[in-house]
């Protein structure tokens, strides 16, 4: 399996249920319709309101798929221009095969999204130690970016979309009250180093799914920017492959604990400890194989799956946990 890319890691922070993969899409009735830029309220807290459904409606619509939607989306006379083109060379972790990860990134100029009246066109928040220091937020602004990863071991295309809504406040002031208010199945964030962040979960397809993160940070008054993440590999297919592949482990690994049962895990592990550590890993991955096969054997279209036992053997991504647990 190649590395998780920067993008794959964003869909992750979010915890949603498309990034765990242990939950399904709360709005299976249908997307709701895109509000249009003619209907954006004067009144600011209105206005604050509108943007939740905008964003949230998006998610549920998919996302963005290319730089032709983004006409569609906004639609009175957007400007697309290229701000950055990145090529990496990575080595695919199963066979070393080179793959070529190719970022693009754009801004969109002559939106809606600008300085509106009543916003805070400058809103200034708290550092946390050196790490986040304190600023202010600007002019509002709206950048695209791109991801295409292929890895020829690997049969997930983790292919990403990123549409950024950045500098929130200029344009209308969205508390976590009124985001959660406006949007009941947004669920606060755990973060760190002074952040603060609420995940919304969108459309699941068979490949892909499309998650919102918005983010701000502790202190400040307002959320500073709300980022629509659509995910290649994280889709329905991957949830149903998951589910089996962790049945198996945790199967698997519990015939291995029965079988020794005087195995303690010590730290630091001694010689006797690590080789039974080894022995498990090596039991199980023999037992059942790589996740990537269950990956390549599922298919597209099924069953809705249910959620990845919670239980001690639990496989978070593709780590396999190497200990029994505590008797």
């Amino acid at each position: 399996m190649r590395r998780l890319s920067p993008l794959f890691a964003a869909v992750v922070i979010l915890g949603g249920c498309a990034a765990l993969l242990s939950c399904v899409s709360q709005r299976d009735s249908g997307p709701r319709p895109l509000p249009s830029a003619q209907t954006i309220p004067q009144d600011p807290a209105e206005r604050a309101v509108w943007l939740i459904h905008f964003i949230t409606a998006l998610a549920d619509h998919g996302g963005v798929h290319n730089q032709a939607e983004l006409t569609s989306i906004f639609p009175t006379g957007v400007k697309i221009v290229p701000r950055g083109h990145v090529q990496t060379m990575l080595a695919c972790q199963a066979t070393g095969q080179q793959s070529l990860d190719s970022r693009d990134g754009f801004r969109l100029d002559d939106t809606w999204f600008r300085s509106m009246p009543g916003g805070l066109a400058h809103m200034s928040f708290p550092g946390f130690t050196i790490i986040n220091p304190p600023g202010e937020t600007g002019a509002p602004a709206l950048t695209f970016d791109t991801e295409r990863a292929p890895c020829p071991d690997w049969p997930i295309h983790e292919d990403s979309n990123i549409l950024s809504f950045e500098n929130l406040p200029a344009f209308a002031c969205i508390t976590g009250t009124a985001l959660v208010a406006a949007a009941p199945s947004t669920r606060q964030q755990v973060v760190t180093d002074g952040g603060i962040a609420f995940g919304y979960e969108g459309k699941i397809e068979p490949e892909t799914s499309t998650a919102v993160e918005f983010s701000g940070r502790f202190g400040g008054p307002c959320l500073i920017s709300a980022t629509v993440v659509r995910m290649g590999g994280q889709g329905y297919r991957m949830m149903r492959a998951r589910y089996k592949w962790n049945n198996c482990l945790r199967r698997s690994g519990e015939a291995f604990c029965k079988a020794h049962p005087d195995f303690q895990f010590l730290y630091p592990p001694d010689p006797q400890t690590r080789s039974l550590m080894d022995a498990k890993q090596q039991h199980v991955l023999e037992e059942c194989g790589g996740f990537e096969d269950y990956y390549r054997k599922e298919p597209a279209l099924g069953p809705t799956p249910p959620p990845v036992p919670a239980s001690g053997y639990y496989q978070q991504s593709n780590t396999l946990e190497r200990v029994c647990p505590q008797r």
